[in-house]
C-alpha cells in the first residue's frame, strides 16, 4: 500500500483482508474511508465498511453504508445479506430480513449464502418448516446438494429430531465423501449432539487434511474442554489466537472454557477482550456476566446479562438475569425474568435442556436449578 498509494485497489484489498481474515474492523474502516474519499460510487467499499461498523456496534452507520451500497449496485450480494443479518439479529425486523434474502436469491439463485441467511431468519423465529422449505428451493436451483443436506441436518438437530438429522448427515456424506467442509460440519453436528470424542476425531482428521481455518481449532478446543481435556483445549485456543489474534469468538470461547475450570480472572480478561474487539458480540457479554456472577460481582453480572439481552432476545439471558435477581433478593424481578424466558423459548427452562445446550460452569448451573425450583 505504501509503494502504490497512488492506486486505490491496494487500500481496498487491505481493507478486505482486515475484515475477512484479521477481524481488525477499526483499521479496515480507515482503509475504506480512503477508498471512498476518492471513489464515491464504489459500492464494495461501502458494503465492507458497513459490515465493519456493524461488528463494532455502530448500527446506524452500518445501515447507512449498506443502503448506499445497495443503491449504487442493487444486485450486489453481500450488502443485502449483511443488512438482513442486522435486521434479524439486532432490530428483530424479520420481514425486512426475509425480504433482503429473497432479493439476494433472485440475483444469485445458485449461491448457497442467501439460502443460509434466509433459513437462519426463519429458525430465529422457530419457523422450522419454512427453514426446511428454503433448502427445498435451493435444491431446485442447483445449489450444492451435499451442503444443502448438511444444513437440513442442522435444522432437524435444533428441533431434536435426531433420526431425521442423522439421515440428512449420512446422505451428505455419501454425496461428497471427500469434501473437507462437509467433514467439518459433520464434526460440528457431533459436538452439538454432545458426542465430543467423535467431534474431536473428525476435527483432527480435517486438520490433518489441511483444513486449518481458525474455527476448526476453536471448535476442537471447545470439544476438548467439555470432555475434561483442559490442556489440549488450551493448546488449540493458543493455536487459534496465533492464527488470528483479532478474532473475538476465540476469546469468548476460551473465556467460557476458563470459567468452567475456575480460572475466573483469566476468563474475565478474555471475555472483556472479546467485547473490545466486537462490542456487538452478545456471547461476550453473556460469558463475562457468568464470570462476574461466579466472582460475586452481582451488579456487574446483571449489567452484562441485560446488555446481551438488548442485543439478542434470548431465553438464556433472561434466565441469567433471574438468577442474579434471586441472589440480590429481588423476587419480583426474578419471576418476571423467568416468565420472559418461558415466553421467548420454553424449551430452555427445562434444566436438562438448558445444561446440555449451554454447558455453564457448575456453580452457575446450580444457581439456575435453584431458581427453577423456586419459580415452579
Amino acid at each position: 500500500v505504501e509503494r502504490y498509494s497512488i492506486m486505490l485497489s491496494p487500500w481496498q484489498v487491505r481493507g478486505e483482508l482486515l475484515v475477512n481474515y484479521f477481524h481488525d474492523y477499526e483499521a479496515a474502516i480507515k482503509d475504506f474511508d480512503r477508498v471512498i474519499r476518492s471513489r464515491r460510487r464504489y459500492a464494495n467499499a461501502y458494503s465492507l465498511r458497513g459490515y465493519a461498523h456493524y461488528r463494532l456496534g455502530h448500527i446506524d452507520k452500518a445501515l447507512r453504508d449498506l443502503e448506499i451500497a445497495i443503491a449504487l449496485k442493487p444486485d450486489l450480494l453481500k450488502p443485502l445479506l449483511y443488512r438482513s443479518e442486522i435486521r434479524c439479529d439486532i432490530l428483530q425486523d424479520y420481514e425486512g430480513a426475509i425480504a433482503d434474502c429473497q432479493l439476494a436469491i433472485s440475483h444469485y439463485p445458485q449461491s448457497i449464502f442467501p439460502y443460509m441467511q434466509l433459513a437462519t431468519v426463519y429458525a430465529s423465529t422457530k419457523d422450522y418448516e419454512s427453514a426446511l422449505d428454503v433448502w427445498g428451493k435451493a435444491l431446485k436451483n442447483d445449489v450444492n446438494e451435499a451442503h444443502v443436506h448438511m444444513m437440513r441436518a442442522a435444522i432437524f438437530q435444533e428441533q431434536r429430531d435426531t433420526e431425521q438429522a442423522t439421515k440428512e448427515l449420512q446422505l451428505a456424506g455419501k454425496l461428497a465423501p471427500n469434501d473437507v467442509y462437509i467433514a467439518f460440519l459433520h464434526g460440528n453436528f457431533y459436538s452439538n449432539a454432545c458426542e465430543f470424542q467423535k467431534a474431536i476425531n473428525i476435527f483432527s482428521q480435517v486438520i490433518e487434511r489441511g483444513f486449518t481455518i481458525t474455527q476448526v481449532f476453536i471448535n476442537r478446543a471447545y470439544a476438548y474442554s467439555l470432555s475434561d481435556q483442559f490442556e489440549l483445549a488450551n493448546a488449540d485456543y493458543d493455536m487459534a489466537l496465533r492464527q488470528d489474534p483479532y478474532y473475538a469468538s476465540t476469546y469468548n470461547s476460551r473465556a467460557y472454557h476458563l470459567a468452567r475450570y475456575g480460572q475466573y480472572a483469566s476468563s474475565l480478561a478474555d471475555a472483556t477482550r472479546c467485547i473490545e474487539l466486537e462490542p456487538i458480540n452478545k456471547l461476550g457479554y453473556g460469558t463475562r456476566g457468568q464470570t462476574h456472577f461466579l466472582m460475586g460481582n452481582l451488579h456487574e453480572a446483571l449489567a452484562d446479562f441485560e446488555k446481551a439481552e438488548s442485543i439478542k432476545n434470548d431465553a438464556y439471558y433472561y434466565i441469567a438475569q433471574a438468577v442474579v435477581h434471586h441472589k440480590l433478593g429481588n423476587e419480583k424481578e426474578t419471576k418476571d425474568c423467568w416468565d420472559k424466558a418461558v415466553e421467548v423459548d420454553v424449551q430452555y427452562t427445562d434444566m436438562d435442556e438448558f445444561e446440555s445446550h449451554y454447558f455453564p460452569a457448575k456453580p452457575f448451573m446450580d444457581a439456575v436449578r435453584e431458581v427453577a425450583m423456586l419459580v415452579s
